[in-house]
């Protein structure tokens, strides 16, 4: 029994974090996975994160087990928070580049989520991307190197962890811009061009000849431009990994 009991609390601490965790990570934590394989999942990630967490102290109270989940459930969703990120930074993308190419509010305005369906296909593209080149599993194994400098049941300092998510907030925000810069350029020649033809032509109606014309030509420098931008997440989505 002594030894079942070894091993059901540091079960108990690195499942919350997970949990919390998985709640945020991209792909599974945007219900477009099943409740089921996400808790299955994370019972198996349990099983492989466990022993990084240590021996756990077997709460005495339910005060005590109070404060052995409040903070891992704290530290997994800072965790979770700043993969999330990574993510935030596609969804930024797609949004500019829907706006910038004038087809944002294409087949029906949104998709899941409350994206424009060019927003979404952009952040599916970036998911395939993170997990085809394994980047899901550096952030499992981000989450068992967190018991090194935040240790089951410690309480994440207030300060580090929210300047942590600030400085993944505006990364993922530059780099969004970044990958979208090709169409935000687009889109303004675009207008700059749209706006001296209705100073030289007031009586043409320009907004209907050349909106066929920017979706046209924004679908095809999309059709560029997505896999170099994808690369570019790829290759700064490690800085967003804690560690």
């Amino acid at each position: 029994m002594s030894l079942d009991l070894d091993l059901l609390w540091p079960a108990l601490a690195a499942f919350v974090r997970i949990g919390a965790m998985m709640a945020l990570m991209p792909g599974f934590g945007g219900g477009r996975v099943p409740m089921r394989i996400a808790l299955g999942l994370a019972l198996l990630l349990t099983l492989a994160v466990m022993p990084s967490a240590g021996p756990v102290e077997p709460p005495a109270s339910g005060t005590d087990l109070v404060s052995l989940v409040v903070p891992e459930a704290i530290a997994g969703l800072m965790l979770g928070t700043l993969v999330r990120a990574m993510l935030f930074a596609l969804q930024i993308a797609g949004a500019a580049i829907a706006q910038s190419i004038g087809i944002a509010h294409i087949f029906g305005g949104v998709a899941e989520g409350g994206e424009a369906p060019v927003g979404s296909l952009v952040t599916l593209a970036g998911l395939t991307a993170f997990y085809v080149s394994g980047l899901h599993i550096a952030a499992i194994a981000a989450l068992a190197d967190s018991y090194r400098y935040l240790p089951a049941g410690t309480l994440a300092p207030a300060g580090d962890s929210a300047w942590a998510v600030v400085e993944a907030g505006a990364q993922a925000l530059t780099l969004g811009l970044r990958i979208a810069a090709p169409l935000l350029v687009a889109g303004f020649l675009y207008n700059l061009a749209l706006g001296a033809m209705n100073r030289a032509m007031p009586q043409l109606m320009v907004v209907f000849v050349g909106a066929p014309a920017l979706a046209l030509g924004g679908l095809a420098l999309l059709l560029v431009a997505l896999p170099v931008g994808l690369r570019a997440w790829l290759d700064a989505a490690p800085g967003f990994l804690p560690g």
